[in-house]
């Protein structure tokens, strides 16, 4: 059976999601993609990971409170933490003017409504890794 002439207009002028194909294209494991966004699992902290889940484990609040969306400002006590490390006498931050992004689109749009790319008032972005 034909499935193609039973959907309406509309649906058959669906095109593939970009990021779909490029997820199929580096499943390939002979591709080796420098796409934004795509790390090298190898890379990624498992023994760390496994380590916050058995901390977690033990404390049931903060697993529940993990597992749940939260503020778009980001988790309140690493906001606080952020704005007491990195405070100067020239520069006094509070949680209230730190905002902890979850990857870089959120940043840009937050840098783009901050006025950032129009010439507006914009802000200093630090970047931190572990």
């Amino acid at each position: 059976m034909s499935w193609e002439k039973r959907f309406t207009a509309d649906a058959g002028a669906i095109k593939a999601s970009e990021i779909r194909e490029l997820l199929k294209v580096i499943a390939d494991p002979t591709i080796l993609s420098f796409a934004g966004g795509i790390p090298d699992p190898d890379l990624f902290p498992m023994d760390r990971v496994k380590q916050i889940h058995t901390d977690l484990e033990a404390r049931p609040d903060a697993a529940h409170q993990a597992m749940q969306y939260s503020l778009t400002e980001g988790y309140l006590p690493l906001r606080t933490w952020v704005s007491e490390r990195f405070s100067t006498p020239l520069t006094r931050l509070t949680a209230d003017n730190v905002l902890i992004t979850n990857g870089a689109q959120q940043s840009l749009v937050g840098l783009d409504r901050g006025g950032a790319f129009d010439g507006g008032s914009g802000g200093l972005i630090s970047c931190m890794a572990s």
